[in-house]
């Protein structure tokens, strides 16, 4: 082997090295930075934390990706005026999240069962 092979070979492996230890995992994560939460906001699941859209408040729903302050709001004034939501499908009684979207919030979010809310 050359001297430059050699070289080329070494450089490729610290750059593998170097992105195994400093990528993130795949996969939806949830960050918490933006609102301290309690716990019964967060639950965990195969080692990610996910928001439970039926306790969480205002601040910790707008850190989900396309939940902003509207969204928000209309989310926490549905579930007031209707209940929990029990299903992925009970997101859509929010005006401005159709099918695509409540799917799509399952990967960073939970809803708990009723009568675990009630505990």
């Amino acid at each position: 082997m050359r001297r430059d092979d050699a070289v080329l070979l070494g450089a490729l492996a610290l750059a593998l090295l170097l992105c195994l230890f400093f990528l993130p995992a795949p996969g939806p994560t949830f960050c918490t930075e933006k609102a301290p939460a309690r716990s019964d906001d967060i639950v965990w699941r195969e080692g990610r934390a996910l928001v439970d859209l039926n306790t969480a408040d205002q601040a910790l729903l707008m850190s989900l990706p396309g939940i902003g302050e509207k969204l928000s709001q209309a989310i926490i004034a549905e579930r007031e005026e209707n209940g929990p939501f029990r299903d992925v499908q009970d997101l859509t009684r929010v005006h401005g999240i159709g099918a695509v979207t409540a799917r799509r919030l399952m990967d960073y979010s939970t809803l708990r069962p009723q009568e675990k809310l009630s505990e």
